[in-house]
């Protein structure tokens, strides 16, 4: 760490870009010292400690060309410094709500989520729920333990009144994760033997301190004891998701959203309880293919769309295929049949727009297909994910092996080689690995799965089919498709391949999230 004295003389405004914090953030630093009768202010960088005179000039000259992230006040005496004010945040309660939705609190302290909650409850509760999503995706790629017991030591210092039923939830479930990360939690993923994890965690919960009695404590409790049995053991699993459930008066699991999978994990019995096949074979037979084009190979990307999802997604979709002449692309559209035509005819004139702009052609290997969404569909945004996977038996019989592709996967390199590589694989997609794939419903991913007709021989594709078939008629349908591609990969390890551990072409982009949300703009 280096440390520096910044005289208001040494800075040159023409060496930074400035943007201001606040602009009452300088003077209200100025009049804290001057109250506490401190002789200088410390202040934090990622890479250093600055003291700044207390004098509202130099305070604001220094927030401007060194951005600090924390702050306290020291006094001088009998010839050294001395600390009278603990460390603090730099900037407004806007800018520590911003911290906290972003899922990292490393320059917070429990003094400024104190400050939020009482000033901004109704944001920072919002906040809270963005932070869960953003550090569940966090730590489930790059775990850090310290990290996680630091975001842990600022939830525990929170004062007793501020607890709702949120931050309580949010609280438990980190400290769960942090006692079983002592314990060997990355380890046991990684050995698929939770066994000790789930002996220490039992123990846990059942200590009379008191930590886990409340009932949002259970739920998150109730949920890391799913996830762990999902690793060996789908029955006992299924009885903690739906003990976590039967306890959720609140609605906390889908509020945070991460871990709504639990409503749709089902047991063989469930999925076996049910006759299906009269459902799947009315769906196969719904299909419609809108255009006239042959097959070029006999291999095809698969993707589903209903119609907003195809007007954001058509212009990348149909500039790939007009780029890839001998791969065949299938284009299932969801939705009435009148619909399905008009955004195949506006989707073939944007590609007759780009041929003439680059003389590439016109898609002799892009073919458009129609399928109705089913009566018995509660959620229709679910099946528009799920169709890919229910018109697969369709497809087969006039491809040898197919790719499902979400929509919003972008190509990131010339697919063929990759295409060719699995296309023997009887089932295949990307496998989550560290604390991802501890969730079932994360532990397979939809976007880039690969099947062949070997998958309908063996029943890969029926198992499939038939888990999504019985959760389409679910009211909280969500992670629906991963938790049945999890479902299917347990059932026929022998034959299931982990698509993480080669290269792919294809990858889904943060920049998605602006074309859909300036879409209807």
């Amino acid at each position: 760490m280096n440390y520096e004295y910044l005289k208001t003389e040494s800075y040159d405004s023409k060496n930074y870009i400035l943007k201001e914090l606040e602009p009452s953030a300088a003077k209200a630093l100025y009049l804290k010292a001057r109250s506490l009768g401190a002789d200088r202010i410390a202040f934090k960088t990622h890479s250093r400690i600055l003291f700044s005179e207390p004098r509202e000039e130099a305070v604001r000259q220094l927030l401007r060309s060194q951005r600090p992230y924390g702050h306290k006040y020291q006094k001088r005496e009998g010839g050294s410094w001395r600390d009278i004010s603990v460390h603090r945040r730099v900037g407004s309660v806007n800018d520590t709500v911003k911290s906290i939705a972003s899922g990292s609190l490393r320059d917070l302290n429990a003094s400024d989520f104190v400050q939020a909650l009482r000033e901004k409850p109704e944001q920072t509760s919002i906040a809270l729920i963005k932070y869960f999503r953003h550090a569940t995706i966090r730590y489930g790629k790059h775990f850090n333990a310290r990290a996680l017991e630091s975001d842990l030591k600022i939830f525990d210092s929170l004062p007793p009144e501020l607890y709702n039923t949120q931050l309580q939830y949010v609280t438990a479930t980190i400290r769960l994760y942090t006692e079983m990360t002592r314990a060997g939690l990355t380890h046991a993923i990684e050995i698929n033997s939770p066994q000790v994890i789930i002996d220490h965690l039992y123990e846990v919960i059942s200590e009379p301190s008191g930590d886990y009695m409340a009932i949002e404590s259970q739920v998150a409790a109730q949920v890391l004891l799913g996830k762990l049995f999902s690793l060996q053991d789908r029955e006992r699993a299924a009885l903690h998701f739906n003990a976590a459930l039967a306890l959720d008066h609140a609605g906390l699991i889908p509020l945070f959203y991460v871990d709504t999978g639990v409503a749709t994990y089902f047991t063989s019995a469930q999925i076996a309880s049910e006759n299906t096949s009269v459902q799947l074979a009315k769906i196969t037979s719904s299909i419609n293919k809108l255009s006239h084009n042959k097959p070029v190979s006999d291999s095809c990307i698969v993707i589903s769309v209903d119609a907003r999802f195809f007007r954001i997604y058509a212009p990348t979709l149909l500039y790939y295929a007009q780029q890839l002449p001998n791969v065949d692309y299938a284009v299932l559209i969801c939705g009435t049949h009148g619909e399905s035509i008009e955004l195949m005819r506006e989707g073939l004139a944007l590609l007759r727009a780009i041929d003439a702009l680059n003389h590439n052609g016109a898609g002799a290997n892009l073919h458009f297909y129609h399928i109705e969404v089913p009566e018995f569909v509660v959620k229709q945004k679910t099946f528009f994910a799920c169709a890919r996977f229910l018109a697969a038996p369709f497809f087969l019989r006039e491809f040898k092996s197919i790719t499902l592709l979400d929509a919003d996967m972008s190509t990131v390199a010339d697919p063929r080689p990759h295409l060719r590589r699995t296309s023997s694989h009887c089932f295949a997609a990307v496998q989550s690995n560290g604390f991802t794939a501890l969730s079932p419903w994360r532990r397979n991913l939809a976007g880039n799965v690969r099947i062949s007709r070997e998958a309908q021989a063996n029943g890969v594709l029926k198992d499939i089919c038939e888990y999504l078939l019985n959760g389409l008629k679910v009211e909280a349908s969500w992670m629906l498709d991963q938790n049945a591609l999890t479902y299917a990969a347990e059932r026929h390890s022998n034959v299931f391949h982990d698509l993480s551990l080669q290269p792919r072409p294809f990858i889904q982009q943060s920049f998605r999230e602006t074309w859909e949300s300036n879409f209807g703009k």
